[in-house]
């Protein structure tokens, strides 16, 4: 928020709307809050790192592989409006840790992405974040693939929120234990196919 600039989300690596990082074989471990943040991610009139210089128009494009994202704060990662990100390999566990939920408490759980374009999440480890496995909000993804994830011992594994966009897969994704498997809040626009949902209370949720 423009008023709170000292709310915005930082995390303990940050590509501060920056466009092309690779980042791999890393281990990003208890942050007070966000680990890995990718995206947009302060209000252009206050953001602490842009010295008034206009935001770049060409935001993401960034290659996160092989990394270990565990026990930070708040979020594993965070991105608002980040665009052609490649998240492999990841295991991505034990993240929100303070437990943030609620009112102006959003934003957290192990993958929290706001309409990743054009972007695929594959083949990563996602487990017993508080709460959250994946989260895509304001649409998740035009032309983005969720595609073979182990998503494991959350309230909400997958959980898509607010827009749609389209041309969204998910497919060959097994969610083991999550109270709910995969979840639509005011969201569409995604194909779901050939999951594997056990353990869960609800299996899909619309």
């Amino acid at each position: 928020m423009k008023e709170k600039p000292q709310q915005q989300q930082a995390g303990a690596v940050g590509t501060r709307s920056g466009h092309h990082w690779v980042i791999r074989h890393n281990i990003i471990r208890l942050a007070k809050s966000i680990g890995l943040d990718l995206g947009l991610e302060g209000h252009p009139d206050t953001d602490l790192e842009t010295s008034r210089q206009k935001r770049p128009g060409s935001n993401g494009f960034h290659v996160v592989e092989d990394n270990w994202i565990l026990d930070n704060g708040a979020a594993g990662t965070a991105s608002y409006f980040g665009s052609h990100l490649s998240l492999r390999r990841n295991v991505i566990v034990g993240n929100n840790r303070l437990r943030f939920i609620g009112d102006k408490r959003w934003e957290s759980g192990g993958l929290k992405l706001h309409r990743p374009k054009r972007s695929v999440i594959e083949g990563n480890y996602i487990a017993f974040n508080d709460h959250w496995g994946i989260w895509l909000d304001q649409g998740p993804g035009l032309d983005t693939r969720i595609n073979g994830n182990l998503i494991v011992g959350h309230g909400v594994g997958l959980d898509f929120e607010a827009a749609t966009d389209d041309a969204a897969v998910a497919v060959n994704n097994v969610l083991i234990n999550n109270r709910v498997g995969i979840s639509f809040r005011e969201a569409g626009g995604v194909l779901v196919a050939h999951n594997l949902i056990a353990g869960a209370d609800t299996g899909i949720d619309m």
